[in-house]
């Protein structure tokens, strides 16, 4: 899921449920988000205005997080790390 948000990031589009939101509030009188969503309430929360490139490295770091984790630690892998710091090999239940 975070690779799809980095990439809406990367070609600087807004989720398409941020986009229906915003039509359907503007269609009901009210007023919609001006810019997408999550920038929208992390700016309200901390009353900060970061401009919108900072939300997209924070996207494009947590992706990198993510793959990494991914690369490091499979999805799946028997390895387990032991809190003295040697790995061994976990056998899975079958049951």
């Amino acid at each position: 899921m975070i690779l799809l948000v980095c990439a809406e990031a990367l070609v600087r589009t807004s989720c398409p449920l941020t986009s229906l939101e915003s039509a359907l509030r503007l269609s009901g009188g009210e007023i919609g988000y001006p810019r997408d969503f999550t920038g929208y309430w992390i700016d309200w929360l901390i009353f900060y205005s970061a401009p919108s490139w900072m939300f997209t490295a924070v996207y494009l770091t947590f992706g990198m997080l993510v793959l990494l984790t991914f690369w490091y630690v499979p999805v799946g892998s028997p390895v387990s790390l032991k809190p003295d710091g040697n790995t061994d090999i976990v056998a899975k239940s079958s049951g």
